[in-house]
């Protein structure tokens, strides 16, 4: 006689409110240890899926032993648009300070070099910086388009 083995796929929905990723650890950590209390050990987890934040998936693997944890293309989707736009949206407003007061672009370039978070951009701005906000043969009165 052979021996039958079952292979048993269990889902949980794990929907969260969350504020700071601090506060989505905390909840994750929470509702999970109450998940898993009533049974006698951990269960045996292989594959999770989660969205790409990371109190979530910092949870996960302070409740899990070794998890792979692996995110959906529907999630993924959402997180790229929403990088690509912000991309997007801080291009627009370097692209539109020539129709600023010339006396006010370096103050509005100051504040959107601010934002700036990856070396990529801290290249394009201090070329930006270099080539236009401070040069002496392009002054900025040159290039603002602004008319009253």
């Amino acid at each position: 006689m052979k021996s039958a083995t079952t292979k048993a796929t269990q889902y949980l929905l794990l929907i969260t409110s969350w504020k700071s990723r601090a506060r989505l650890k905390h909840d994750t950590l929470l509702v999970l240890k109450a998940l898993l209390r009533p049974l006698r050990r951990n269960p045996s987890v292989r594959l999770l899926k989660a969205d790409f934040e990371s109190g979530m998936r910092k949870a996960l693997r302070l409740v899990f032993d070794n998890p792979h944890i692996s995110g959906c293309a529907f999630h993924w989707g959402q997180t790229a648009s929403n990088e690509r736009d912000a991309v997007f949206k801080f291009c627009r407003k370097v692209f539109a300070l020539p129709f600023l007061p010339a006396e006010d672009i370096p103050t509005a370039f100051e504040k959107l070099k601010g934002k700036v978070r990856t070396a990529t951009f801290d290249e394009w701005i201090t070329y930006i910086s270099d080539r236009w906000i401070s040069n002496t043969i392009w002054p900025i009165s040159t290039w603002s388009d602004f008319v009253w």
